[in-house]
């Protein structure tokens, strides 16, 4: 299953994930994380970016990481700047979400070809398990036993065609503002001013809508939020199959 999360700063998005990383055995792809690493000196969207620029948004001249107060500047003051840096780096991140989803598949289709002729692999009732020696749970689908498929959710800030393509389904982790504010206030320290600015920037609600399938409300306690998340999921791998996007 890929499982796409979107939601603004401060939403808590780090609730949901841990229960997917911790209890589901889902692997966590963020997005900015992965623009980050691609903006590394020697990675592709570097290339580009001082290409684009120039080694004015370097630290110390070409070879050295991007400073990226410097290209923060130039993107707040130049609307074009802005359009240049995501149409470099978007792209980039995106085809490196969509090869590593694929190659996840693929090595996951190696493992089930590699179950399916090992005659030796202890059966479902042998010696009171129910997963495979390898950790890999199986389960019934229309009668067909098979080995769970790939789990990986896809955090993004900046949901697009190419990420509702790529995901069986999209949750939006929704936050009331005023509790995302004092989130930001006691996490990050930032002025109610600077909170409120940070939000005004990301994609409004009804925005963050239009890409999900499921709203998870985490204006309360996390408690309630975590079994929120667990029934949701119990719900899809129970029943064996998933309707397509």
């Amino acid at each position: 299953m890929i499982l796409g999360l979107v939601g603004g700063v401060g939403s808590g998005k780090s609730t949901v994930t841990k229960v997917l990383q911790s209890e589901y055995g889902f692997e966590l792809l963020l997005t900015d994380d992965i623009a980050k690493q691609l903006e590394r000196p020697g990675e592709c969207c570097y290339e580009a970016l001082t290409e684009a620029f120039g080694d004015e948004i370097l630290q110390q001249g070409y070879g050295s990481p991007i400073d990226n107060p410097k290209l923060a500047a130039k993107i707040y003051s130049d609307k074009t700047a802005l359009e240049t840096v995501n149409g470099i780096v978007h792209p980039s991140v995106w085809r490196y979400v969509s090869e590593y989803i694929e190659s996840a598949r693929l090595r996951n289709e190696s493992a089930v070809a590699g179950i399916t002729e090992n005659e030796s692999m202890p059966k479902s009732d042998e010696g009171g398990c129910s997963e495979a020696a390898d950790g890999r749970k199986t389960r019934e689908s229309e009668g067909e036993a098979v080995v769970n498929d790939v789990r990986i959710a896809v955090e993004t800030a900046l949901p697009s065609e190419i990420f509702t393509e790529l995901c069986d389904e999209i949750w939006y982790i929704y936050t009331d503002d005023e509790v995302r504010i004092n989130r930001l206030m006691a996490d990050r320290g930032y002025s109610r001013e600077k909170s409120l600015s940070v939000i005004a920037k990301q994609l409004s609600v009804a925005d963050f809508k239009k890409y999900a399938d499921i709203l998870i409300d985490n204006s309360g306690e996390r408690a309630k939020t975590e079994e929120e998340v667990r029934k949701r999921l119990d719900e899809i791998f129970k029943s064996g199959k998933r309707e397509q996007r």
